[in-house]
């Protein structure tokens, strides 16, 4: 997997991103999660970050990535490595 490390405008704690040809792994000090591409429904953007749904029957369930916590030059690193794995489900928002 590849790994990503840097502190987060969040909090003082670092936050980490890896993903490989199965999974996309996110991690923080008190958190972290993995989740396999398959389980994933596809993704939207917004102007704020990315949704991940996971598709039915567990449709409740949301991955929101914001991108204050990813960064401007990763946002458009972590766009690339979501459009090669799974469909963009909404409209990108305007570019500025």
């Amino acid at each position: 997997m590849a790994e990503d490390r840097r502190p987060s405008p969040l909090r003082a704690a670092p936050l980490s991103r890896r993903q490989s040809n199965d999974a996309v792994r996110f991690a923080g000090t008190h958190m972290e999660t993995r989740r396999g591409w398959r389980s994933l429904g596809g993704y939207v953007e917004t102007a704020a970050g990315f949704v991940l749904p996971v598709p039915p029957p567990y449709l409740l369930a949301v991955h929101y990535l914001p991108k204050r916590a990813i960064g401007r030059d990763d946002t458009d690193r972590l766009r690339g490595v979501l459009d090669r794995h799974m469909p963009h489900l909404g409209r990108r928002p305007p570019q500025h």
